[in-house]
């Protein structure tokens, strides 16, 4: 998997509603016009350096999961564009696009926080887990990608959410 299309715009009413619920630690994309999706050569110009980690991730979910799926969602103003990876018809994480960088927001049920918390992951994201609001979907946390330390991280956060 080299780089991450364009798919059909689709409307999701539980992840808009998951992103209004958790608005206060979402970072809001630089894709802000609605009329204008985010394509490979945007994301190529605008992450920089950090575009091959999220192509790293992409393809780790395919290879690793199958059946993956990206979808770019407009939720409102100012949350802007958000790229949601599905794998099987299940929501993995959701891409926020930032200038040369990007952040990755996971919503974790009980069990695979668990898993967080009992794991190697640094200790920060282990404190914005235990930190974050619960809802019934399970809590969200963000990390930000700019360096393969990070991306090791986001594949773990996959792997363990993804054992449930």
């Amino acid at each position: 998997m080299g780089a991450i299309s364009t798919p059909p715009i689709k409307t999701d009413a539980k992840a808009t509603e998951l992103l209004t619920l958790s608005h206060d630690i979402m970072s809001a994309s630089i894709y802000t016009e609605k009329s204008v999706q985010p394509d490979d050569k945007m994301l190529t110009h605008d992450l920089a350096d950090t575009k091959v980690y999220l192509d790293k991730i992409a393809a780790f979910i395919e290879r690793e999961y199958g059946d993956f799926k990206p979808e770019w969602k407009f939720y409102n103003k100012k949350s802007g564009w958000i790229l949601k990876m599905f794998t099987k018809k299940r929501n993995v994480l959701f891409i926020v696009p930032c200038p040369h960088y990007f952040r990755v927001a996971f919503t974790l049920g009980d069990k695979a926080a668990d898993l967080v918390f009992n794991s190697d992951l640094p200790e920060s994201i282990k404190k914005g887990l235990s930190e974050a609001k619960k809802y019934i979907e399970g809590r969200t946390i963000q990390t930000q990608v700019n360096t393969q330390g990070d991306l090791d991280n986001v594949l773990k956060l996959i792997q363990l959410k993804l054992i449930y």
